[in-house]
């Protein structure tokens, strides 16, 4: 599948189109505006059963135009320059049909799970659970609805495929079609208080391949992205036609101290065959010992950063996260297992974040990348980021 590239000159005429121009001293559509992000990080394995690459990467290096074309209706486009080329990530207009109701089309992820939802600015730890990896959408071109009243936050939405797959005269099959539904009630929301609850479902056809065959697979990596060993791989399904999903999610936040947790359940759709159901989850637990608490976004119901720091060297997380993913049922053999991650984080201003992640990972025989590695490999990874962000 190929991604949709852009030049610099390209993008930097387009972000010029964009820019306003002032009429008489006035304020005038459209209003943009620029943001960044750059994620810098490294990564030192202790190898056990395969060889491993340590080493450093740009895990992220982004910019995004941001802005209104009028009050109701706002947009975004932002591209990656990560792998030395330009890739669209979010590419949408959302339009506020009235106080509690918004349409958005476009480019962005489906509404499915907290942590998959949540900016990669927010995130708690380098890299999303097992479970996200293996299950948690990407970025899809699609349409949804989004509520907020209250307490209450949804979203109902139809996806596509991502931008730039192929399909065209070389392939016949139709592309891929899902619907995600995500459900969330803050019981408690005030200062420095949360409760959350929420629940999850979500339906997606098989892919296609080049040569038009569909398919159903599940994979991931280890919760580490320098050396992106994908050790769980279900490989392909056979005579997969589609998938459904459902989730459950919570968190509480009570002053500096947190509790965070998921867990999905995914069936493979077969005809003819036994329909094998997969699983995982995460439940982590965070602690700020300089008083800070994290923040949280009522309208979508994911977290932000964490509140204003206390102290003039800003303010520290210690967490800790335990994960699970079992690909293994009904005679597919993806692989199972479970990882141990110990995390610190420093936030020196707002906009600023230092993350250091140890994880200890245990994988069962068949965790072995549909026959690409060897199984049983339990690794450790030492690893950090440097991360800033502007808006």
């Amino acid at each position: 599948m190929k991604r949709w590239l852009l030049n610099t000159p390209g993008l930097i005429l387009c972000v010029t189109l964009l820019m306003p121009v002032p009429t008489g001293g006035q304020a005038a559509y459209p209003v943009v505006r620029l943001d960044g992000k750059l994620h810098l990080d490294a990564a030192f394995y202790d190898e056990d059963r395969n060889p491993l690459s340590s080493g450093a990467e740009a895990r992220r290096a982004r910019l995004a135009a941001t802005g209104e074309f009028s009050p109701r209706l706002r947009f975004q486009l932002e591209v990656d320059f990560a792998d030395d080329e330009l890739n669209v990530r979010d590419a949408w207009l959302m339009y506020d049909l009235s106080r509690v109701l918004r349409f958005q089309a476009g480019s962005f992820k489906e509404p499915f799970t907290l942590e998959n939802v949540t900016n990669s600015n927010y995130i708690s730890f380098l890299e999303r659970s097992l479970m996200d990896g293996a299950f948690a959408p990407p970025r899809h071109l699609g349409a949804a609805v989004r509520a907020h009243y209250s307490r209450y936050a949804g979203a109902l939405g139809v996806f596509g495929n991502e931008v730039g797959a192929e399909f065209g005269p070389v392939l016949t099959q139709n592309q891929p079609i899902g619907v995600s539904f995500r459900n969330t009630v803050a019981l408690i929301n005030s200062p420095g208080r949360l409760l959350h609850l929420g629940a999850g479902l979500r339906w997606r056809s098989a892919d296609v391949e080049d040569d038009d065959s569909l398919f159903v697979a599940f994979a991931a990596i280890s919760e580490t992205h320098v050396d992106q060993i994908e050790l769980y791989n279900t490989g392909n399904i056979l005579n997969g036609t589609s998938y459904n999903q459902a989730g459950g999610e919570a968190a509480i936040v009570r002053g500096p101290f947190s509790v965070q947790g998921e867990y999905v359940w995914t069936r493979a759709n077969r005809s003819p065959g036994v329909e094998p159901v997969f699983s995982g989850g995460y439940v982590f637990l965070s602690v700020i010992p300089t008083g800070e608490s994290r923040a949280y976004d009522a309208q979508d119901a994911r977290f932000l950063n964490v509140t204003a720091a206390r102290h003039w060297y800003g303010a520290i997380e210690l967490l800790l996260r335990y994960s699970r993913l079992d690909l293994n049922d009904a005679g597919i053999l993806g692989g199972a297992g479970h990882d141990w991650t110990l995390a610190g984080n420093w936030y020196p201003t707002s906009n600023v974040r230092v993350m250091v992640n140890y994880v200890f990972t245990n994988h069962d025989a068949f965790a072995n990348g549909d026959g690409s590695f060897a199984g049983n490999d339990d690794f450790s990874v030492f690893q950090f980021r440097v991360a800033y962000f502007f808006k």
